[in-house]
């Protein structure tokens, strides 16, 4: 059951979340919002409404593209988040932090159209042209998503949002987004790279 959509009440479990991803990542057209507190470019199992997204943008490094053991083909998160970003998909992620990962892959490039950092951030949710969304307790991570070992993922749950709750949270979102809270706040100004340091 826990791998199943309860229908009843709209939630879902472990695997279930990063099916969801996939299919908002496969039908975004105008919009994709993620919020996160943690945001790494893992690598996805490549579905196959993906290898047109690669092929189209030239902006896509598909030698990304990787081949595991059991012959399964997976590729990075930031590779199908630039393909949208070519096809005119607006792109917003807001996270508490960066992995490694991505500081590595973006460094040097103008994120911060895309990429925004607020350390007080812990929201994780993801809408998809502000219809539809879904809130979940996955972070953006391989643990979160379940795509480790079954006896080494998080136990992650989620639930399907309406069209209403999928309007207020996007209105917050971009309260945080564009800097609303950036004024009165009092977190520790170590992290030069939040909104509140780039608002200076």
């Amino acid at each position: 059951m826990g791998e199943k959509m309860l229908t009843r009440c709209n939630l879902f479990f472990n695997n279930g979340i990063l099916e969801y991803l996939q299919k908002y990542l496969t039908g975004a057209n105008e919009e994709l919002i993620i919020s996160t507190a943690t945001f790494k470019d893992m690598r996805l199992p490549l579905i196959k409404e993906w290898y047109g997204l690669l092929k189209e943008s030239g902006k896509v490094r598909t030698s990304g593209i990787t081949s595991s053991r059991n012959g399964n083909r997976y590729v990075p998160l930031l590779n199908i988040l630039e393909g949208l970003r070519g096809k005119g998909v607006r792109i917003m992620i807001l996270s508490s932090s960066e992995g490694f990962s991505v500081r590595k892959r973006m460094e040097g490039e103008s994120k911060d159209n895309w990429i925004r950092v607020c350390p007080r951030n812990h929201q994780k949710f993801v809408l998809g042209d502000g219809q539809r969304g879904f809130l979940t307790s996955a972070n953006l991570t391989g643990c979160g998503m379940g795509l480790h070992h079954c006896d080494r993922r998080n136990f992650e749950s989620a639930i399907i949002l309406t069209s209403t709750q999928v309007q207020i949270l996007r209105g917050e979102f971009l309260n945080i987004w564009n800097g609303k809270y950036c004024n009165s706040c009092r977190y520790s100004e170590k992290k030069k790279d939040c909104l509140k340091f780039k608002k200076r």
